[in-house]
């Protein structure tokens, strides 16, 4: 059988030290190699003109997943924060159980996706208005079982034929953080 050969205890604070003080030597002349260039005279580093051809490619353009959005999609939606002051949400939010939250988007139809169970109960804590120049949904009294992506898009309507226009849209995930209250017999409740 094979034997390993295995470094004594006491080489490998030396191996270690050694390595170190060469890893900061390599560092420090390297530092030192990229600072004494000296300067460039102006226009040194100009391309000369050549008569070579130059072929030119034009990428080909991919097929996009229409659930994609686009590259170019910009935000539409805003948090308000309170009476007048509004904030870009976050990709993700982290709110308490038992706050209220209310999401602005803008646009004369938005159409909007927020966890599918609140719709199972009809439940009143969810409500969304459709005003002249924005769209509101709010929230009341949310649980920790709102959790959730909560998105809204800007409707492309002809006459009742509707469709998403996926550049102009908005998204943030919302966790609601279950509050924990401690009673006097040292049970957790949670609310």
């Amino acid at each position: 059988a094979a034997k390993r050969l295995r470094t004594p205890p006491a080489m490998k604070p030396w191996l270690l030290l050694s390595l170190l003080l060469l890893q900061q030597t390599l560092q420090s002349a390297v530092g030192q190699s990229a600072k004494s260039k000296r300067p460039k005279e102006p226009g040194e580093n100009r391309i000369k003109p050549s008569n070579k051809k130059v072929k030119t490619r034009t990428p080909k353009l991919k097929e996009r997943n229409s659930t994609e959005p686009s590259p170019k999609a910009s935000s539409i939606m805003t948090r308000v924060m309170e009476k007048g002051h509004f904030q870009k949400p976050t990709a993700t939010l982290n709110l308490s159980a038992g706050q209220s939250i209310e999401l602005r988007c803008k646009g004369n139809r938005i159409g909007w996706s927020y966890p599918p169970y609140l719709d199972t109960f009809k439940d009143t804590r969810l409500s969304i208005k459709q005003h002249e120049r924005y769209s509101r949904l709010i929230l009341e009294n949310a649980t920790a079982a709102d959790t959730g992506e909560y998105s809204c898009w800007l409707l492309q309507c002809k006459g009742y034929n509707c469709k998403k226009d996926e550049s102009k849209r908005g998204s943030t995930y919302i966790f609601f953080a279950a509050i924990l209250k401690w009673s006097t017999s040292a049970q957790i409740n949670l609310l």
